[in-house]
């Protein structure tokens, strides 16, 4: 923009209408290009698998926790569950109609994280980790593990018993979600993440103006119903990202 449209940009806050900015999901490009080649990294130094997919759109979820990359694909909405994905198009469709939007929840398992990445005080790794995910657009819960279930449940039911298995400690169970007291524990990495519904909606809205009067408030222009199944790539170069710094910390400190 020339001067004078930059100058009133500063002073009065606008924003360019064609929705581009900070608040534009398209500020994650750069990163989604660093998550890839930190994904090659961490698959020249471990054999980490991932596994990231849609698991809810609005009402609409799936009870699958893991699934393989051609069936997440295969699916418009990278949701492994065809009949799962079937619900939440004909929920998106009606949504449409309606001028609103939906939200939802992308669920990750990542395997192969060796045992050790991370600290137990300052740079815990769920921490790291979160801190990434609440840096995604319209992110409003974080989940490792059992999640908010665990605080329903007794440390008797939550707890992860140890057992030598073939000549190494694993857990039997993993309701941790691979991390416990900010380390991996060498099981896999389980998290979940919740996405709000995008606030661009069609339907008419109260809203105020600079001087407090009431005014109602109109989106015009195209808008998505729902921006989750956009978010998976995004999601996991994020965690690529974090899990390649841990690597190389590790590194320093081996």
């Amino acid at each position: 923009p020339g001067h004078a449209d930059w100058t009133t940009h500063l002073k009065y806050g606008h924003r360019d209408h064609r929705g581009g900015g900070r608040s534009s999901i398209r500020i994650t490009a750069p990163m989604v290009a660093a998550g890839a080649i930190a994904k090659q990294l961490l698959q020249q130094v471990a054999n980490i698998e991932w596994c990231v997919f849609v698991s809810q759109i609005g009402s609409v979820s799936t009870s699958i926790l893991q699934a393989d990359a051609a069936s997440i694909e295969a699916s418009p909405l990278r949701c492994p569950d065809s009949q799962a994905t079937k619900a939440m198009l004909q929920e998106i469709d009606a949504c449409h109609v309606q001028g609103d939007t939906l939200g939802g929840r992308i669920h990750c398992q990542i395997t192969g994280v060796p045992a050790g990445w991370g600290e137990p005080v300052f740079n815990k790794l769920q921490a790291a980790l979160g801190h990434a995910m609440f840096s995604i657009n319209t992110v409003k819960g974080v989940s490792f593990g059992e999640g908010f279930a665990a605080a329903g449940q007794r440390g008797s039911e939550h707890n992860d018993q140890f057992v030598l298995e073939d000549g190494q400690l694993k857990t039997i169970s993993n309701k941790a979600g691979g991390i416990l007291g900010g380390i991996s524990t060498g099981e896999p990495i389980t998290l979940d993440i919740a996405f709000k519904p995008i606030s661009s909606i069609k339907k008419t809205q109260v809203g105020a103006t600079a001087d407090g009067s009431t005014t109602s408030v109109q989106i015009e222009g195209r808008h998505d119903v729902c921006a989750v199944p956009r978010a998976v790539p995004i999601v996991e170069a994020y965690i690529a990202i974090i899990l390649a710094d841990f690597y190389l910390h590790h590194q320093l400190h081996t």
